[in-house]
């Protein structure tokens, strides 16, 4: 299979993720959750979601039924993230799930997709003083990715502020860039001064920090 701007969409929930990318040109070719009112939800919204859907578990999922493609999406559960979760971070019971995320990636072995994009609330960078964060970055560094982070508020896009904590990883011959401070790495929209000063902490993480383009309004 031609597996050139293919996703798998782990977390599918509605179909939001899928919505934005395949306006970027992407294509869904399989997608799990486990809530079978959100499958169901999913399968409205989409022509043919009935052959991509996969219901369960993450934790339960056999790496061999996730086909080969370019980029695994993640949006997984926030409410551990958050206060209404009490903040038990990774540990907790939702937002737990990442874990199993972490591991059918691994058992794909060899197949692993050369990118990856989690997508959270902004409360996952703070989570457990920032450990969390840090821990999900590593696990993708121990799967071969190197990470870059980003902040996006809807604000850009819409008269409402939402944000959204994007981690990308890039597996494929990536080179791990030196992260330096300079004035443009604190200019970005999309990178505000309490991630940037993250990146430059953890230099024990493995970043493939990108320059980031103007979003024009």
């Amino acid at each position: 299979m031609n597996n050139q701007r293919t996703v798998a969409e782990f977390f599918a929930g509605i179909g939001l993720m899928r919505m934005g990318l395949e306006q970027a040109g992407w294509r869904v070719v399989w997608a799990n959750d486990i809530d079978e009112d959100k499958m169901k939800m999913y399968r409205g919204h989409f022509a043919g979601g009935k052959e991509d859907f996969q219901l369960g578990d993450v934790h339960e999922l056999d790496a061999d039924s996730i086909p080969t493609v370019a980029l695994a999406t993640a949006s997984f559960p926030c409410n551990d993230l958050s206060l209404a979760g009490a903040r038990r971070g990774l540990v907790g019971q939702h937002s737990s799930a990442f874990w199993g995320f972490v591991r059918s990636v691994e058992r794909m072995g060899t197949r692993r997709p050369p990118l990856v994009m989690l997508e959270n609330v902004g409360g996952f960078l703070t989570s457990h003083e920032g450990d969390d964060f840090k821990d999900a970055c590593l696990a993708l560094n121990s799967l071969g990715y190197a990470v870059d982070a980003l902040i996006v508020d809807a604000s850009l896009f819409v008269p409402q502020s939402r944000q959204r904590l994007f981690l990308i990883g890039k597996r494929e011959e990536f080179t791990v860039e030196r992260v330096g401070e300079t004035p443009s790495f604190y200019e970005s929209q999309c990178r505000p001064p309490a991630l940037a000063d993250y990146i430059l902490r953890h230099p024990e993480i493995e970043w493939s920090v990108r320059p980031l383009p103007l979003i024009q309004q």
